[in-house]
């Protein structure tokens, strides 16, 4: 039987390449197209645009910032807690948004989402709940020797 710290050793360094990736690309696409994100923000109806503006611009960075700290091991935990922090919110706005029978395009990697993502909103809180268990498995073990 493989034991856990054998199993960590190629494992943990896959999951943080992997998880901050997606944070980083997903920053980076939304930065390039910020009138699609404004749209998207505002299609959830959660926020009116005088707090949408300011997100379209800080949500990108803040995912950008957290998918390059987890690179850096000093700074690898925080930016754990915050990404966590992060999905459980899109998990909630999606959620709010289905429960109210709002129609969204995810918004989740920009306008590449815009036809080929389907209107799934069970599929993106699995993938969210996906990437919330990959961050908490790296937060708990990032504690330990």
């Amino acid at each position: 039987m493989i034991g856990i710290n054998r199993l960590r050793r190629w494992m943990d360094p896959v999951l943080m390449l992997m998880l901050g990736g997606i944070f980083v690309y997903s920053g980076m696409i939304k930065l390039a197209d910020p009138d699609a994100l404004f749209k998207d923000i505002l299609a959830y109806r959660i926020i009116g645009p005088e707090l949408a503006y300011p997100m379209t611009f800080f949500l990108p960075a803040y995912e950008l910032v957290c998918g390059v700290a987890l690179l850096i091991p000093k700074l690898r935990h925080s930016a754990l807690l915050w990404i966590s922090l992060m999905l459980l919110v899109f998990m909630l706005a999606i959620l709010s948004a289905w429960v109210r029978g709002i129609d969204v395009s995810c918004g989740c990697f920009g306008s590449i989402d815009d036809g080929v993502a389907s209107y799934d909103p069970l599929a993106w809180i699995m993938r969210d709940a996906a990437m919330l268990v990959m961050a908490g498995w790296l937060w708990f073990w990032s504690r330990k020797p």
